[in-house]
């Protein structure tokens, strides 16, 4: 997408108190009128791959999805902002004394080179970097992607308390 006119903002954080947040946003129209920019962004931190989006459940995050604060939400909305993009993230819960018969699927998947399976601990990176180079390929029509080092990557997720 293009930027032009537009200021990104990231990083964000604030304590829970509108008292403190108001003035944040306040500065940053100030210096968006300052520099005639007409559109604020965010939060962004820089590119797709840090910890910018916000959960609008109070529910658990996925493996290797960062958490923020409840409240930053509403603190962006409470001055003006509005939801620009969402992503989705699901999870089905099966009964496991239901017989589900995965052989079609598997065998489609396997025609496509894919599999489900557990992630395997004991070869963590090796799964990383499969879990990379499928990032890669499946959000890069993605509005706000931006490619990332397989390096940097790695380094971002392995370094994640998810993993004993």
């Amino acid at each position: 997408p293009s930027f032009e006119n537009t200021i990104l903002i990231g990083n964000y954080c604030c304590v829970n108190n509108m008292e403190y947040a108001t003035p944040l946003f306040k500065a940053v129209e100030k210096i968006a009128k300052e520099n005639n920019v007409h559109k604020i962004l965010g939060p962004i931190h820089g590119n797709t791959w840090h910890n910018y989006r916000y959960s609008n459940k109070n529910e658990d995050s996925f493996f290797l999805e960062y958490e923020n604060c409840n409240y930053f939400l509403d603190q962006w909305t409470a001055n003006g902002f509005e939801i620009d993009e969402l992503y989705q993230s699901n999870i089905a819960k099966f009964d496991k004394n239901i017989a589900f018969d995965t052989r079609k699927l598997r065998n489609d998947l396997k025609d496509r080179n894919l599999e489900i399976r557990n992630i395997d601990l004991e070869h963590f990176t090796q799964d990383l970097t499969i879990i990379y180079h499928f990032c890669m390929d499946v959000f890069k029509d993605n509005i706000y992607f931006s490619p990332i080092a397989e390096s940097d990557f790695l380094k971002m997720y392995r370094s994640r308390d998810c993993v004993a």
